[in-house]
């Protein structure tokens, strides 16, 4: 599927950000959350066009747009007060309250929003909870997430959502992390599957999809044009999370060509599959892979995934 970069868009007004900065929503819960020393209890900000989504535990927790304000998935907004315990009944029902205000549901939302999280996006999310640009003092950070080159940046609902658009026929050229090294202002792409993921994995003689996801990467990084409309808008999404966070983040200037595969969540003996499978076949040769099978403590920061990558 043929995509367009020209909409591809990371800015938004400082009209927008000096209005989102009065939200109470903003200010009393999402900031706090945002750069808190606590990464387990993060908000992952991320800047699109015209609009600021910030996600939590996998999935996108809210979205704000100047003038429409704040929105949420209706499954995450479901909020009952008065209730004790993880069971309604029907009695109880009746004497529930249905929470009307954001900030009230928030601690509820998060928590609703973690529910629906599946292993892979739960994976990307501690990365960019540990690693956030707004929150880590590291030299490499997370800085996008759901990277989507089309224009298109809805967030999947769910991981079969995720999974149903990777195979789908219309393709989405959608790498899943976008990680920053300050100290050389370079962007690298990762492309994140769990060990359990089927992408990874083809009958003997074929090539598995993520090969294909991979080479659809290179083929758009491989154009001079595209890598500097890339650094081109995250240079704007940079002044604007500068704006946002009063931050000091030093604008890109180089995206690397070939975005890397990062594959986790895997034990001693799952390792070994990999090397006889997955890459004992030869169908990556050429492309880049991380491999990490802890992900635990610092196996998820950042700065770990961006050293050690090999290429195939």
């Amino acid at each position: 599927m043929k995509q367009s970069m020209n909409d591809f868009l990371r800015r938004v007004s400082s009209a927008l950000i000096a209005e989102l900065k009065e939200q109470p929503l903003f200010v009393k819960r999402l900031l706090p959350d945002i750069v808190t020393p606590k990464w387990n209890t993060r908000v992952f900000p991320a800047v699109r066009d015209r609009r600021v989504d910030f996600y939590f535990a996998g999935g996108k927790l809210f979205s704000y747009r100047k003038g429409a304000g704040f929105s949420t998935h209706r499954k995450y907004a479901s909020v009952l007060k008065g209730i004790a315990g993880d069971y309604v009944t029907e009695a109880k029902l009746k004497d529930a309250l249905v929470v009307t205000d954001f900030i009230d549901g928030y601690k509820q939302i998060k928590a609703n929003c973690a529910m629906y999280s599946g292993v892979e996006a739960s994976g990307v999310s501690d990365i960019c909870r540990r690693s956030s640009f707004a929150a880590c003092s590291d030299h490499v950070v997370a800085l996008d997430v759901e990277v989507s080159f089309s224009g298109n940046d809805t967030a999947w609902d769910n991981e079969a959502d995720r999974q149903r658009e990777h195979r789908g026929a219309n393709w989405v050229n959608r790498p899943d992390l976008l990680l920053y090294n300050t100290r050389n202002r370079t962007l690298r792409f990762q492309e994140a599957k769990h060990y359990s993921n089927p992408e990874l994995w083809a009958s003997p003689g074929k090539k598995p999809q993520v090969a294909e996801q991979l080479e659809r990467y290179r083929k758009l990084l491989g154009s001079a044009k595209v890598r500097e409309r890339i650094v081109t808008a995250y240079g704007e999404y940079i002044e604007s999370v500068n704006a946002l966070f009063d931050l000091q983040l030093p604008a890109p200037a180089v995206v690397e060509e070939d975005a890397v595969l990062y594959v986790f969540g895997y034990d001693a003996k799952q390792a070994t599959r990999i090397s006889d499978l997955l890459l004992g076949n030869k169908h990556l040769a050429g492309y880049r892979l991380r491999k990490r099978g802890n992900t635990s403590d610092r196996g998820a920061a950042a700065s770990t995934l961006w050293q050690k990558v090999q290429t195939l």
